[in-house]
């Protein structure tokens, strides 16, 4: 029996409080600057103070919501060279990730990565973006992990959370066409590490992200305005 259960992780206030706000985020249940009051959340979540303030901080931290000693706390409104940014990091942090790992990658590691482009291609099918979502990240992931550099991990969480957070600025009539620039890319970057060419993932990479970052930027401007933001 031992051999076939895991330990239970027991998970603190102060995590259950920062996965809420987080999925709130992610859900636009919160939206970009949003006003997130300490007391508020105390009663509805019904924790003390102490986890809540410590969740903030750790948002803050991952760079989705911004406190002000003076003004409180604050969802992250991203602007256009935020946006831009996360991307150009991402595009970064991807590319190094293939050039560590491109002349490692074995069969069983392929095989994978083609069940992930084919799970995400039958979620694009049914419509479930949420899944799509998730499996796109899955992908990239994966190929970070690979690379066993816990920095570059640690550094690209933090990135994903932001550039997931961006990919919710995206309105419907979008939203298909950035779930197929993904799926595209990720059989394009299968292919060039079957070739062993980092140089291409780069290239795919980058052509990839520039195309999202000025969806989301588009997008953006448009729920800005929808909500009478200037």
């Amino acid at each position: 029996m031992a051999k076939v259960l895991n330990s239970i992780r027991p998970v603190s206030l102060r995590d259950q409080v920062f996965d809420e706000i987080q999925r709130a985020i992610l859900e636009k249940r919160l939206n970009p600057g949003d006003h997130i009051r300490e007391q508020e959340l105390t009663k509805l979540l019904q924790v003390s103070r102490t986890p809540v303030r410590e969740a903030l901080v750790l948002l803050e931290r991952d760079g989705l919501v911004e406190i002000s000693p003076n003004r409180g706390c604050f969802v992250r409104n991203f602007s256009d060279d935020d946006i831009r940014e996360i991307f150009e990091l991402r595009t970064g942090l991807e590319n190094l990730a293939a050039s560590l790992i491109v002349d490692k990658l074995q069969e069983s590691d392929y095989a994978y990565l083609e069940e992930l482009i084919q799970r995400q291609a039958d979620s694009n099918a049914r419509h479930d973006q949420t899944q799509v979502g998730q499996l796109d990240l899955e992908f990239h992931r994966y190929l970070v992990r690979l690379a066993g550099n816990a920095r570059l991990l640690r550094t690209w969480q933090v990135n994903a959370m932001q550039f997931t957070v961006l990919f919710s600025y995206l309105d419907d009539s979008l939203q298909g066409v950035d779930k197929q620039l993904m799926l595209e890319s990720h059989r394009a970057i299968l292919d060039a590490l079957r070739r062993r060419d980092a140089h291409e993932v780069a290239q795919v990479n980058q052509r990839t992200n520039q195309a999202v970052s000025q969806l989301c930027i588009r997008c953006h401007h448009l729920q800005m305005a929808n909500n009478g933001s200037h």
